[in-house]
């Protein structure tokens, strides 16, 4: 079962099973193959994945899915550092085979041409030089990581709306 997350609806269709959980490369999605990444605009692709860490049933139990390729291993690490007066995704530090430059706060608001607001969020409660956590991961992060925290003090940071 493959699921298209292209046009921002999803939808599920038959497909080889060799097709399920395969290795993701530079090229395309891991779970899409006919989702070129390297042709999609940061927005497109944030779409892409988050619809992917929210709807598709074999993400459900990944911890830390990367909002740029879905990994969930440490291949991916994205740092944040802040330039001026605005928080942005270190590229030095940073690692992931579909790293690119967005604007964060731009992808804090839900808009019709950047609907996903997944994006790369400092966790309060870890050490200052701790690799940042996706939005849509960072409630199951507070939980795993810090499971003496409240998590519900921290529902701003992670609660999804419109």
């Amino acid at each position: 079962m493959v699921t298209d997350l292209r046009a921002g609806a999803c939808f599920t269709c038959e497909a080889d099973s060799s097709n399920f959980d395969r290795e993701p490369n530079a090229r395309t999605c891991k779970y899409c193959p006919n989702v070129d990444t390297a042709n999609l605009s940061a927005p497109e692709l944030l779409k892409h994945m988050g619809a992917h860490i929210l709807h598709d049933v074999r993400l459900h139990n990944v911890n830390n899915a990367c909002g740029l390729c879905l990994s969930s291993t440490n291949s991916c690490i994205i740092h944040l550092v802040n330039k001026g007066n605005t928080m942005q995704i270190s590229m030095d530090k940073s690692k992931c085979m579909n790293l690119r430059k967005f604007h964060l706060k731009q992808a804090t608001k839900h808009t019709d041409h950047s609907p996903c607001t997944n994006y790369p969020i400092k966790c309060n409660i870890c050490p200052d030089n701790a690799p940042a956590i996706w939005k849509y991961n960072l409630q199951s992060h507070i939980l795993s990581a810090h499971p003496t925290a409240m998590v519900q003090n921290y529902m701003r940071f992670y609660d999804i709306s419109e």
